[in-house]
């Protein structure tokens, strides 16, 4: 995402759903990064940080109705 602004479209503790995400976007050709994906050692230490999954800003809008799609249906 280099030159691009990045915006976090997805957020959970979960790292199997942040990874569904991620496939489910880049099988749609939005380029994303998943960020803060040891979350779950910080559990251990008392501490719930959520794995964020970014795209470039231009891509969050189709990103964002992918993901509402994705959420619908679980």
């Amino acid at each position: 995402m280099t030159g691009s602004s990045s915006v976090v479209v997805y957020e959970t503790p979960n790292p199997t759903e942040a990874e569904c995400v991620r496939q489910l976007l880049e099988s749609q050709d939005i380029f994303c990064q998943l960020l803060n994906t040891n979350a779950n050692t910080m559990i251990g230490l008392g501490m719930a940080v959520a794995i964020q999954v970014v795209v470039p800003a231009e891509q969050a809008v189709k990103a964002d109705k992918i993901i509402k799609k994705f959420d619908s249906s679980k």
